[in-house]
């Protein structure tokens, strides 16, 4: 996000992996509007597809159940 915002680095602030490692990514971000990546970002989410928990492997089961998966069997 802060790439998108202020551009490479020194101007961003310290990223967790060496810029070269961006660049891909910097170059995909470069042809889209800030609105158009906030969606991307929103769509590629953990959860966006269905409601999650906040907790990692916790899923709704409907009608106000929620059940804890491993793998693929439930816990």
């Amino acid at each position: 996000m802060a790439l998108k915002l202020y551009g490479p680095p020194p101007s961003c602030g310290e990223l967790n992996y060496p810029a070269d490692d961006y660049a891909d990514a910097l170059d995909e971000m470069k042809e889209c509007t800030f609105e158009e990546f906030v969606k991307s970002l929103v769509r590629h989410s953990y959860g966006s597809e269905r409601q999650c928990s906040r907790y990692r492997g916790v899923h709704h089961a409907g009608e106000g159940r929620w059940e804890a998966r491993i793998g693929d069997r439930d816990v």
